[in-house]
C-alpha cells in the first residue's frame, strides 16, 4: 500500500468558494478514478500556527497505481482547474509501508 499525502499553502488571494471548489474537486477523484482506493482532503483545523491551508492523502495499491492516479485525465484536470488557481506552494512525500 502507498500513500501520496500533498500539503498545500493557500494563496492570499484564494476566496473560499475558490477553496470548497477545490476540495470538492479533489473529493470527486476517488469516483472518476479507479487506481484510488481511499482519498481525504481537507481544509486545516488552524490549531497551530505556520501549517499548511489544505491536506490532501491518497490510498492507492502500489507505484504504478499513483502513477495511474498521477496521469489520469480527471486529476490533471481537477489540478488545472481548481487546485492551481487557489494555491500559493505545495509539498508531498509517499509513503510506503
Amino acid at each position: 500500500m502507498l500513500r501520496h499525502l500533498v500539503l498545500f499553502e493557500l494563496a492570499e488571494d484564494a476566496t473560499p468558494a475558490a477553496i470548497d471548489a477545490a476540495l470538492e474537486a479533489l473529493r470527486g477523484l476517488a469516483d472518476e478514478v479507479p487506481a484510488v482506493r481511499e482519498l481525504h482532503a481537507g481544509r486545516d483545523a488552524g490549531l497551530a500556527p505556520g501549517n499548511a491551508g489544505l491536506a490532501l492523502l491518497v490510498v492507492v495499491d502500489d507505484e504504478a497505481a499513483w502513477r495511474a492516479y498521477q496521469d489520469h485525465p480527471a486529476h490533471q484536470r481537477v489540478v488545472a482547474d481548481h487546485v492551481r488557481p487557489v494555491v500559493a506552494g505545495r509539498t508531498a512525500a509517499q509513503l510506503v509501508e
